[in-house]
């Protein structure tokens, strides 16, 4: 399984917050259902400044409630994302 926590960087952060405010979830809501002690994380990764841990690829799929595949697919479209972030999904 891919190990390297993901930067999604500033693209990639708009888009999550993009997802985010299209489910109707705070920042709270989002760390809550990632399994984060600290929302103030997820605007990190919003701002692009945060990385997301592989592991937790899924969850945050999940928690933005967008299918898996099209958050690994969108991701990936980001220039400053890593390409083999894939991986991580298609194993979980």
């Amino acid at each position: 399984m891919f190990t390297r926590d993901v930067d999604v960087g500033k693209a990639g952060g708009a888009w999550l917050r993009a997802m985010r405010e299209a489910a109707g979830l705070t920042q709270r809501e989002v760390a809550e259902r990632v399994g984060l002690d600290y929302h103030l994380f997820v605007d990190h990764v919003e701002a692009g400044a945060g990385r997301i841990a592989a592991a937790a690829l899924t969850r945050w799929a999940d928690a933005l409630r967008v299918n898996r595949a099209e958050f690994v697919t969108r991701l990936r479209g980001f220039g400053d994302a890593p390409r083999r972030i894939e991986a991580a999904l298609v194993e979980a």
